[in-house]
């Protein structure tokens, strides 16, 4: 049965203004879940909505952007600690250099991946399904793979003047 905290999170995927598929919620304290909750549905059937498919503690969530929050909370404790600069270059980390092609004196920078001025582009890689990735090695290789494929760059912009956004380098 749901909690009075539950029901409140239930009304908020069923705002008809604003509708959620689904919301889950877990609650940590002192490394324990104190709470938890599953609203809504993993799938939703277009034409027979009773045919679609709960929301459960077992279903598995695609991350995306979620990710660049705890890699950047990451990377600003690296900074804090003194281990990683943001105007640095970030090739001193990789171990080999990454630039834009069109840009080649102009170093790409931790702050720059961290806000989207990079100049980088996702290319082909973002929309790809990761089993594909890992069968064609193309994660593993993007070192060698990079500077050759052009779509992966912006053309027209250095990096640093707008922020554009590029999930696969920022991740």
């Amino acid at each position: 049965m749901y909690s009075a905290f539950d029901q409140r999170l239930f009304t908020i995927v069923q705002q008809p203004d604003r509708p959620l598929a689904s919301l889950a919620v877990v609650v940590v304290a002192d490394n324990q879940i104190v709470h938890e909750c599953s609203l809504g549905n993993r799938w939703i059937d277009p034409l027979d909505p009773a045919r679609s498919l709960p929301l459960t503690s077992e279903t598995s969530f695609r991350v995306a952007s979620i990710s660049k929050l705890v890699t950047a909370l990451a990377v600003m404790q690296l900074v804090e600690r003194g281990l990683v600069g943001l105007d640095r270059d970030v090739g001193d980390y990789l171990g080999f250099v990454l630039r834009n092609p069109h840009f080649p004196a102009t170093p790409i920078t931790t702050r720059m991946l961290l806000s989207h001025t990079s100049s980088l582009r996702d290319g082909d890689l973002y929309t790809a399904a990761l089993p594909d990735l890992l069968e064609t090695e193309r994660l593993p290789c993007l070192a060698t793979r990079a500077p050759a494929a052009a779509r992966w760059y912006a053309t027209t912009l250095p990096p640093a003047p707008d922020p554009t956004i590029a999930n696969s380098v920022f991740t």
